[in-house]
């Protein structure tokens, strides 16, 4: 079609108040969106391994989700570095929430797991344990985890545990919840809990977060010079 310059003109301005319309009514709509999302916290009670009583946020879907979101793309959390420091991320990801207002407790998994993830170059990593932080959403009545290492978007505990357990020898010996001041796997076994975060936990949880960046930087490093090769 042959436009004369008068025209084309015209057409160029509608179509550029086309997309500024629906850029528009997108704004709308995500504000409505994002007002409406119900963001009450309140509590539940569930057990540790130790059968005491352990208090976690309950929230809704709909701010779960927001908060995921922002949890994963802000760039303080290795998350795409999925062969070790769970304990870290997790530990990291219940900080970030206590800062929100959500109080979370660690979700630990013991047994044959293994995770398919495009973030490894064999397309899989394996585990002998995982952790993750979880809360409570009101909706469903259970407990989600917040994991973007295996899920991006939140999952049930239930989904998690069976989104690890997919493969032939997949199996859990333990899973439990313990307290979001656990740190690392073999200090949920201790009937002694902090009732803080420790500042040596802290540290270790920075040194690890760090190290695993740089492997991370690496991976990326050799696997753009492979593709360049």
């Amino acid at each position: 079609m042959i436009l004369s310059g008068g025209r084309f003109v015209l057409t160029v301005r509608r179509a550029i108040s086309i997309l500024i319309g629906i850029l528009v009514l997108n704004l709308v709509f995500l504000s409505l969106s994002y007002a409406n999302v119900d963001r009450k916290i309140t509590k539940v009670f569930i057990q540790d391994n130790h059968h005491k009583r352990l208090e976690v946020s309950s929230i809704s879907m709909a701010f779960l989700t927001e908060i995921y979101q922002k949890i994963q793309t802000q760039n303080n959390i290795p998350f795409d570095y999925p062969d070790d420091g769970c304990f870290a991320r997790a530990h990291k990801t219940s900080m970030e929430l206590e800062d929100m207002g959500i109080i979370t407790v660690k979700s630990f998994l013991v047994g044959d797991l293994r995770l398919k993830t495009w973030s490894h170059p064999l397309g899989f990593v394996q585990w002998w344990y995982h952790v993750a932080t979880s809360v409570h959403v009101k909706e469903f009545d259970q407990l989600f985890v917040i994991d973007p290492t295996s899920s991006k978007i939140p999952i049930s505990k239930v989904a998690w545990m069976q989104l690890l357990t997919e493969h032939k020898y997949g199996h859990i010996d333990e899973n439990f919840e313990t307290s979001r001041f656990v740190y690392a796997p073999e200090d949920a076994y201790h009937k002694s809990i902090p009732n803080n975060y420790l500042r040596s936990d802290i540290f270790d949880m920075e040194q690890a977060l760090d190290y695993y960046f740089e492997l991370l930087e690496q991976r990326q490093t050799n696997s753009n010079a492979l593709k360049v090769s």
